[in-house]
């Protein structure tokens, strides 16, 4: 009988260290980019087009801040060529636990004649959340090449859950 209580009590305090765990400071994404291209859009301008897909579960007792991502075009010496920095998702004080998937397609224009056409890049995006770095996700492209990628994000099962 008493072994019994000892589990019990072990079992309540390793449950409840745990129930904690996932009520604060859990930050979780998966994320992918789905297609990428580098496409002529006209005589002066060439096109990165892309389609970035995530899925992003967070607690904060603090309430919820921005989550800011910044996609950038950058050369095999990790030269960046063109970047540009958005909010992913406004802020919400009022509340302490988020669970979204989302899609962002986005483009991003280069001027013609400053990437090198045997060149292959790279397509760089990076997703932050109160100055942490929760993701990064690196895609090759080629000027004329498309990238496909089919890749289930997966699950955070923490929140899928819940």
């Amino acid at each position: 009988m008493r072994w019994i209580s000892y589990i019990l009590v072990i079992v309540f305090a390793f449950g409840c260290a745990i129930k904690d765990e996932v009520r604060d400071g859990l930050w979780e994404i998966r994320s992918d980019v789905r297609t990428a291209s580098l496409v002529q859009r006209d005589a002066n301008t060439l096109t990165l087009d892309f389609n970035y897909e995530y899925l992003l579960g967070l607690v904060d007792n603090e309430g919820i801040e921005e989550v800011l991502w910044t996609y950038a075009l950058v050369d095999s010496s990790k030269a960046e060529i063109v970047s540009e920095t958005q909010q992913m998702r406004e802020p919400q004080p009022n509340r302490t636990e988020v669970f979204v998937q989302g899609e962002r397609p986005r483009e991003l224009d280069i001027e013609l004649g400053v990437l090198d056409p045997l060149e292959t890049y790279v397509l760089w995006v990076t997703v932050t959340y109160r100055d942490t770095i929760l993701t990064e996700v690196l895609v090759p492209v080629r000027i004329g090449e498309s990238y496909i990628s089919d890749t289930p994000l997966g699950d955070i099962e923490v929140f899928s859950t819940r």
